[in-house]
């Protein structure tokens, strides 16, 4: 069971942002409308979210991914293609290989968009492939509201003092956890700290279970301006879809 801490106290009026599976997250729309620009750590080829974004708000997006290398992520593909179809494998496993082969082509017409500004450099501590949330924010601006969505592969423990640092003018957070059970009371004082009310919490069915059952891999959403639609107990949204449908979903248990 995961400790209290990660549920959240009633229900929210949410949408969601991004694809069906992998990739969307439950948000609340005014956190999205209130903000100024979207920060984007952890893009790969995944840019559903960060369209729906400017649909929402037409508002400049700001990403950020060092891992990002299209040329190879093509030809690797291609091969995996060429061998799928030497060996007769079935539709659908040939159909994936081809739309994985497009994705970084789709990725960069998105990059070249008017709305659009993408560095290959991730988010982290300053170094040569990764900059701080301090260094982008003062590039970009440090007194306009924004939204902040994180996928960083493991690497966002490594932000969490840096995002509560900026959180004067952070309107909303999307953030995935990690190695949940060795990491639990980071994530825990994280939420005690953030100035922002934590209004769903989902399990991702992509990673794998500790012996409790409870999941390694976690989706946070945060917002400054949620409201509640009911003082029910906290519960699964109509919204809220597997990352992986093709695996069982995790359930979710709390404990005091």
């Amino acid at each position: 069971m995961l400790p209290i801490t990660l549920c959240p106290k009633k229900n929210y009026e949410l949408i969601r942002l991004g694809n069906k599976y992998d990739g969307g997250y439950l948000v609340d729309q005014r956190s999205i409308k209130e903000s100024e620009f979207l920060l984007s750590g952890g893009i790969f080829y995944d840019f559903k979210f960060e369209s729906d974004y400017i649909d929402l708000t037409n508002n400049n997006i700001y990403c950020f991914d060092h891992i990002i290398n299209p040329l190879k992520y093509i030809f690797l593909w291609s091969l995996i293609l060429i061998k799928r179809l030497i060996f007769f494998e079935n539709n659908e496993r040939i159909l994936k290989a081809k739309k994985n082969i497009t994705k970084p082509i789709k990725f960069l017409k998105f990059i070249k968009g008017k709305k659009v500004s993408y560095e290959k450099k991730g988010i982290g501590n300053d170094s040569r492939d990764l900059y701080s949330l301090d260094t982008i924010l003062k590039k970009i601006s440090l007194k306009k509201k924004y939204f902040l969505k994180i996928d960083i592969e493991g690497s966002e423990y490594k932000i969490l003092d840096q995002i509560i640092k900026n959180s004067d003018y952070l309107t909303g957070l999307v953030i995935e956890f990690h190695n949940v059970t060795k990491n639990i009371k980071q994530i825990e004082k994280f939420i005690n700290k953030l100035p922002l009310e934590l209004i769903y919490t989902r399990s991702n069915n992509a990673g794998e279970i500790n012996e409790y059952k409870d999941p390694e891999i976690i989706e946070l959403s945060f917002s400054k301006y949620a409201l509640s639609n009911n003082d029910s107990k906290f519960k699964k949204h109509k919204l809220d879809f597997p990352n992986n449908p093709y695996k069982k979903e995790i359930d979710l248990n709390f404990f005091e």
